[in-house]
Formats: structure tokens, sequence, C-alpha cells
């Protein structure tokens, strides 16, 4: 009877391991935010701004670098980003998958990023973005008019496929259209 018993366990674990298995195959593969960032923008700025990417609570890490940035500026680069944007440095889980880029010089606004934040902190990730869009817009708006206009055209979007979107740049509007075409 126990053998019985252990064989029918056997055969059942089997085949949920194969249901399971079979599941994990044919699932979409995640999708690639920094080629996605990278295909809406100019070569221009793609030679001119580094992408941040993470994902599951890894330390982020520079996905294009296109000014061959050595490691220790780049952990400290990203700290400074992660600090002006208001993202939770203390639990990168939270964060879920993401990619962005953004100017940190006070003489250009732009900002481009898609996040997929982990399940629970999506009106944290939201509220940041947010935050940091309407900090941008301040810091503009007596100091260089063209980039307040930049600023001011920019918008924080969240998907229906669970993706946040930031984008402030110039023809924002048909940067946004693009990514939200490439996630679907």
């Amino acid at each position: 009877m126990k053998r019985f018993i252990a064989t029918v366990l056997a055969l059942a674990l089997s085949v949920s391991l194969t249901a399971c298995a079979g599941t994990s195959s044919s699932s979409t593969p995640p999708k690639d935010y920094t080629q996605i960032i990278m295909d809406t923008r100019t070569d221009d700025l793609n030679e001119s701004y580094a992408i941040t990417a993470g994902q599951n609570g890894e330390q982020p890490t520079l996905s294009l670098d296109p000014n061959g940035t050595d490691e220790e500026q780049a952990k400290s680069m990203i700290e400074m980003q992660m600090s002006t944007l208001g993202l939770p440095t203390d639990d990168l889980a939270s964060l879920g998958t993401y990619a962005y880029s953004l100017s940190l010089m006070n003489v250009q606004a732009y900002m481009v990023g898609i996040f997929k934040p982990a399940s629970g902190s999506e009106e944290t990730v939201r509220i940041a973005l947010e935050n940091y869009l309407s900090n941008l817009q301040r810091s503009f708006e007596n100091y260089l008019p063209d980039q307040y206009e930049i600023a001011k055209n920019g918008t924080v979007k969240e998907l229906s496929s669970g993706e946040i979107v930031i984008v402030v740049c110039e023809d924002s509007a048909t940067v946004l259209k693009a990514i939200e075409d490439a996630l679907k």
C-alpha cells in the first residue's frame, strides 16, 4: 500500500512539473524596455544619454552607456538618478522591471522611462514619477522657457498592460504613442 501511494504521489508530481514547464515555455518573454526607449529616440539622443535598467530587485545598471562610464561613476550616477526620481532605493524589488533615461543637467528637460512595478507598488512608483515631473516643471517655469514648454507637455501614464510610462521630451506625444505601440 505504501509503495502504491508513493507511486501515485510521484506520478502526480511528475504531471504537475510537466504542466508547469509547459506553461513557462508558452509565456511571452519580457519586453526589452531599453530597446523600446532606444527605438523611440534619435541617434543623437542614443549617443548622448545613458539608459538605466533593472529588474527583480537587482542593482540597476547602465543598459546603454554611450559615454563609457566606469563602474564607480555609473553607480554614483544611478544613485543620483534614483534620488532625483524619488524612487525607493531601499526596496529595489518593488520597482519590478524598468528602464529610463534622463538628463541630470539643469538646462534640459528630458526623461523617458518605462516601469513595470512589482504588484502592490504601482501607486508608489506612479506618485514618485508624477512628483518628479511636477518638480521638473517648477524648476524650468521661470528659467528656460523652451525647456519649460517641454516639461509642461510631459506626461506620466499608467497603461492597461501594467507599465507606467513617463515621457518628457520634444514631441512627447509621438514618443508616448511609439512606446505604447511597442508595448502592445
